[in-house]
């Protein structure tokens, strides 16, 4: 549930459905901050829930996000964050970053192998 948070229009509709007047789904919201513990973090694919979340906790943010054009707002503001973000490299099971393992790879193969990986 925490990764839906990085959907602004679903997030409008928890709002404008009454979700966030609930004391149960504030307790609920409180909760689900135990997704920035280093064990659980490193699950997360959409990191910006995580931003998104830390603004629910805040009540004047819940009663805002009835508006529609705060939800434009927090939409153009999370698609900025996402272009400004570092990338984050992927690692293989040895811990290698992955883009220099397969450059190593096309580095140490002849002309030969390259021509027939690519069919």
């Amino acid at each position: 549930f925490v990764q839906c948070l990085a959907n602004p229009s679903y997030v409008q509709w928890l709002a404008t459905e009454g979700f966030f007047r609930e004391p149960g789904f504030q307790r609920f919201l409180e909760y689900l901050t135990y997704w920035r513990r280093p064990q659980y973090v490193r699950y997360i694919v959409y990191p910006q829930c995580l931003a998104v979340l830390d603004l629910l906790l805040r009540p004047a943010v819940r009663l805002r996000l009835q508006r529609a054009d705060v939800i434009s707002i927090l939409a153009e503001q999370l698609q900025h964050a996402w272009g400004q973000a570092d990338e984050v490299p992927l690692r293989n099971s040895d811990g290698e970053e992955v883009q220099e393992a397969e450059e190593q790879m096309v580095l140490s193969a002849g002309p030969g192998d390259v021509e027939s990986s690519l069919g």
